[in-house]
């Protein structure tokens, strides 16, 4: 891993742009960094705004806030949400679930790989259970 003081208004930029995704709405205190390896945390954020674009609905959501010495970013969409009781288990490899994947698209792969790299990062990935709409929430540490 490559670690450095990131930007993370700069990085959601690039992520955003990376990814193509239209109608997101961010949230992130304009001088907010943290120490992390930027490649990994692009992977984590691009694969939520991808899957938010493909299974949910607009506006998206970016939403960054501080906890003390974490920083949460959370994911969201408008869409059909996600059940609570497959809360855990869309995190699994290879799970696709009738309401998460309503057009067939993906291998499961994707929540996976993202919350695996965002646990290298020392953090970690979690769904907000809500509706309408789902949120995921990648916590990182500051430092």
């Amino acid at each position: 891993m490559h670690r450095t003081t990131v930007s993370l208004p700069d990085l959601l930029d690039d992520v955003i742009d990376a990814t193509g995704v239209d109608h997101v709405e961010v949230s992130v205190s304009p001088d907010l960094r943290i120490h992390t390896d930027p490649a990994r945390l692009h992977t984590v954020v691009a694969n939520l705004l991808t899957n938010a674009s493909r299974h949910g609905r607009p506006p998206l959501t970016v939403r960054v806030h501080e906890d003390g010495n974490a920083v949460h970013i959370d994911v969201g969409d408008q869409g059909p949400g996600i059940a609570e009781a497959d809360a855990e288990r869309v995190f699994d490899r290879f799970v696709t679930t009738d309401r998460s994947r309503p057009d067939g698209v993906g291998t499961g792969l994707g929540l996976a790989i993202a919350r695996d790299n965002a646990r290298l990062l020392g953090g970690d990935l979690t769904l907000l259970v809500r509706s309408p709409g789902a949120t995921f929430r990648v916590t990182m540490p500051r430092v």
